[in-house]
């Protein structure tokens, strides 16, 4: 489980490697918009104020149960998220403009001749209220591209809610008292209609007792309380009932209510400047000297891991949409294709590397470079520097593919092999001259074949001519031990396609090319057909048809999965016998078969060194 996740994260470490020039060009252009906007965006200042809410002694003007509960210094933070609202409302706004309007001799040239409509665009309150319930501070900040002014907007926002809770707790109280003072008039003027022991005035005398009790503890709430209003209204409908039962006190009666409720307007007098709660400005604010946005340095963070995170998505999109060959899972999973060998890439930073003998290092591995020359390959053979170079990954895959190939007929060993691909360019000269080496290494007898008579390439491998080949004998001109040549290589003999001709297809299926087939097949021990692609022409479809296995060569990362469907189908239409594929060209060092082969061989390597 450990090795399977290594190797889905290497995966994934050589996506983001193939596709690193999407993901930097992401970046910049991303980093590019991010710098665009910081240069575009003017600076913002922000300024606040903190506002402390103080509970009052209340146990002087107050009745005892809310007494008891301001007394603890708490406020519910209900009241907090009241207030908060309280200053976002349209109609506090209007109050803080028209204060802005009063003093707009204050403000910043552009502002001394707007209106009040104007000012009302720059009270934008921003209310932090506490979280806990012990806090009772409150702050209001106010945003601006004017640092003073953003300073100055939010002291007068302090100030006019300051002054706003002083006169809302004050005519509370005052609008109580006013209330009561009419309902005495009534009580005084009912008194006169009933005698003092008329029953109707002994029940009102009791109410009086009750009504005292219940003036002494609502007048107090209702002085500075902030539901004095609603206790007001509970007051006048006391005093409704009073007056629909047209139960009136007697004169002196009235007289000792009138005393209470006169010495409960005087204790408002003196008190009329205690709240139940008093609002006060810890500290004015001040002009910012650094603005709030835009945080450049934040926007660049932000930039650069936008353009990271968007980069990878393209990347990751851009492999979704890649459909060409990549693993040797999505052959065997997607086309129920054996993999029978995994060609790695020799060098990734010069032309594509093969295996071919060297003339002077007989039946040893040499690197060959392979480039395209006016549509033909011209191949340069290097000897090698050290015989290290036979443990290669390289030579190891092919001794791999040899020993896959003897195991995969169980009842009689291959005799005609016929190596294609779907299209040009994958390394099907490349393979079948690779394995026929490796198999004449073996002491077998080989014979390579060159049935690719539109573009012939084994020749140039080993060096030699093509004036004559197969098409000579497949002509009549010429018998099999007269046109093969042998090469550097022990036991390895080559037959060069020949002059090539107008009509390649028709050779190919002819009868001649099938008792070549059966002659070869009794003269050398295994006979290799380098044949032309599958997709372009007819040619290998029809040579499928007479040998004993087909192997497919499959360049990662280069063939799209529908042609190699298309290729799959004309051997499948022949009842060709396909005996598996190659992946060539696989990048060791950039996906997850760099594990299987770095751990595998070099551990194999060390142990042979030891032993």
């Amino acid at each position: 489980m450990a090795t399977s996740n290594t190797v889905q994260l290497w995966d994934y470490w050589y996506l983001l490697r193939k596709r690193k020039l999407l993901i930097l060009a992401t970046m910049v252009v991303v980093m590019s918009i991010v710098a665009f906007v910081n240069m575009l965006q003017k600076p913002v200042y922000s300024s606040y104020t903190d506002l402390i809410v103080e509970v009052n002694n209340p146990t002087r003007i107050l009745n005892t149960q809310t007494a008891q509960t301001l007394s603890q210094n708490t406020l519910d933070p209900v009241f907090f998220d009241t207030q908060a609202k309280l200053i976002q409302s349209s109609y506090f706004k209007g109050l803080v403009a028209e204060e802005l309007f009063r003093n707009r001799n204050e403000l910043p040239e552009a502002y001394q001749n707007a209106q009040v409509s104007q000012l009302l665009g720059l009270v934008q309150p921003i209310i932090n209220v506490p979280s806990l319930m012990s806090a009772r501070v409150m702050r209001i900040t106010v945003e601006n591209l004017d640092p003073k002014l953003a300073a100055y907007v939010v002291n007068t926002i302090a100030k006019v809610y300051i002054k706003y809770t002083q006169e809302s707790q004050f005519d509370a109280a005052r609008h109580t008292i006013v209330v009561l003072m009419n309902k005495l008039e009534q009580l005084t003027s009912a008194s006169q209609v009933y005698g003092e022991n008329h029953p109707i005035m002994i029940a009102m005398r009791q109410r009086k007792k009750d009504l005292e009790g219940s003036l002494l503890g609502k007048t107090d709430v209702a002085d500075l309380h902030p539901q004095v209003a609603s206790n007001s209204t509970k007051e006048d409908i006391q005093s409704d009932d009073i007056t629909k039962s047209a139960a009136a006190f007697s004169p002196q009666t009235a007289e000792e209510i009138y005393q209470v409720l006169l010495k409960k307007l005087q204790e408002l007098d003196v008190t009329r400047d205690v709240s139940a709660y008093t609002v006060r400005v810890i500290e004015q604010a001040k002009a910012s000297s650094s603005p709030v946005r835009p945080n450049k340095r934040l926007n660049i963070m932000v930039g650069i891991v936008m353009g990271l995170v968007m980069g990878t998505g393209l990347g990751f999109f851009r492999e979704y949409l890649d459909t060409t060959i990549k693993t040797a899972e999505e052959l065997k999973n997607g086309f129920n294709l054996a993999v029978l060998g995994l060609i790695p890439s020799m060098d990734d930073k010069g032309p594509k590397q093969h295996i071919v003998p060297a003339a002077l290092n007989k039946n040893k591995l040499v690197p060959i470079e392979k480039n395209e020359v006016k549509d033909e390959l011209a191949f340069t053979v290097h000897r090698l520097a050290s015989a290290e170079q036979l443990k290669a990954p390289v030579a190891e895959a092919y001794r791999t593919l040899r020993t896959n190939l003897q195991f995969v007929l169980v009842d009689r060993p291959i005799k005609t092999l016929l190596i294609t691909s779907s299209i040009r360019g994958e390394g099907k000269t490349t393979t079948s001259v690779n394995l026929g080496i490796i198999l004449a290494q073996t002491g077998k007898r080989v014979l390579i074949i060159d049935a690719d008579l539109r573009r012939p390439r084994i020749h140039k491998a080993f060096k030699k001519g093509r004036d004559v080949g197969l098409t000579n004998l497949l002509l009549g001109e010429s018998c099999l031990e007269d046109l093969v040549i042998p090469t550097d290589v022990n036991n390895l003999t080559i037959l060069p396609s020949g002059p090539l001709p107008p009509n390649p297809a028709e050779l190919v299926a002819s009868e001649r090319m099938k008792n070549l087939m059966r002659y070869a097949e009794s003269k050398y021990d295994i006979v290799i057909f380098d044949s032309p692609p599958l997709v372009a022409v007819t040619d290998a479809a029809l040579l499928a048809t007479e040998v004993d296995g087909v192997l497919i060569i499959v360049e990662a990362n280069a063939l799209p999965r529908d042609l190699l469907k298309q290729g799959l189908e004309r051997l499948d239409n022949v009842k060709a016998k396909v005996l598996g594929s190659v992946l060539n060209n696989v990048n060791l060092q950039k996906g997850s078969y760099y594990y299987y082969y770095y751990r595998y061989y070099h551990y194999d390597y060390a142990s042979a060194d030891k032993a």
